[in-house]
Formats: C-alpha cells, sequence, structure tokens
C-alpha cells in the first residue's frame, strides 16, 4: 500500500482494507472532462462531518486515521463554477495488532497467569508465617513449661521449709 495506487478511475470502487501501521493517506485529485480543465478546484468531505474549503491544490491528507472505517467524498468544480458529481471512497484502517481477537486471548491468559502467581505467592507467604509463628510458639511453649518447672519446684521447697 506504501505510495500505491488503491483506485485509478477504472471499474467500480471496492473497499480497501489499510494496515494501521499505514494510517497517514494522500489522495491525488483529477476530473476527466472533455471541456478545458484549468483552474480546477476540489473540496472533500471526510469523518469530520464539515466539507472543506475549496482548494485548487489536488491532493487530500490524512494524517493519524484511528481504525474502522471510513469514507472521503469529493466534489471539484471548473474555471466555470461548474460542480461535478460527488464521488466517495470507503476504506477501512484495520486494527492495530494489540486489538486482535487473539491479542486479547494473550491478555486474558497473562491476567490469568497473573492471579494464578498471585495465589501462589500468597500462600508461599502464609506458609513461611505459619512455619514462623509455629517456632515462636514452641519457643513461647517451652518457656511456659520453664517457668511451671520452676514455680513448681520453689512451690516445693516453700512446702518443706514450712513442714
Amino acid at each position: 500500500f506504501k505510495d500505491s495506487m488503491v483506485y485509478s478511475g477504472i471499474g467500480p470502487i471496492s473497499i480497501q482494507n489499510i494496515p494501521y501501521n499505514l494510517n497517514d493517506l494522500k489522495f491525488s485529485l483529477a476530473i476527466v472532462s472533455s471541456s478545458i480543465v484549468d483552474n480546477m478546484s476540489y473540496k472533500y468531505l471526510n469523518d469530520d462531518l464539515e466539507w472543506s474549503d475549496w482548494n485548487s491544490t489536488p491532493v487530500v491528507e490524512l494524517h493519524n486515521l484511528a481504525y474502522g472505517m471510513h469514507t472521503i467524498e469529493v466534489v471539484g468544480k471548473d474555471q466555470f463554477g461548474t460542480e461535478t458529481q460527488k464521488v466517495s471512497f470507503s476504506f477501512i484502517i484495520t486494527a492495530p495488532w494489540y486489538f486482535k481477537w487473539w491479542a486479547f486471548t494473550i491478555y486474558l491468559i497473562l491476567f490469568l497467569i497473573l492471579i494464578v502467581f498471585a495465589v501462589y505467592m500468597g500462600r508461599r507467604r502464609l506458609r513461611k508465617q505459619n512455619i514462623w509463628l509455629e517456632g515462636v510458639v514452641a519457643k513461647r511453649t517451652s518457656e511456659l513449661e520453664k517457668s511451671y518447672y520452676q514455680i513448681k519446684e520453689q512451690k516445693e521447697e516453700i512446702t518443706a521449709s514450712i513442714n
């Protein structure tokens, strides 16, 4: 498509699919007439929904078009003010790769992997915290047992000294 003729004016105009990376378009306009073609002017209508001003330059440039269906309509006028019939050309700017169905499938898979990874990391953190807490409980239990035996020993000594 880059620097190529899409329609030469012969035969029916078919809708063209244009890749997203080529969304800057340049249309060269011409009027075929049996009269003397001099001082021609053109105006066009695209997605802006407003006709451009009359311009003697037979070139229409459209930049950074969004993906989707577009139609450009053109009217010419000769030096006598006679307007031509409106001619329209429709084309489709294809979606960029990151909006294709397979890209969304990849996004979904990556999202699911992210969720699985987050759950795995959360469970791993909980297991480590559990092991740490078991160690703390074991340490405190042994301290309590030690204190219990010390108190029991002291009680026995006190009871023995009283008797």
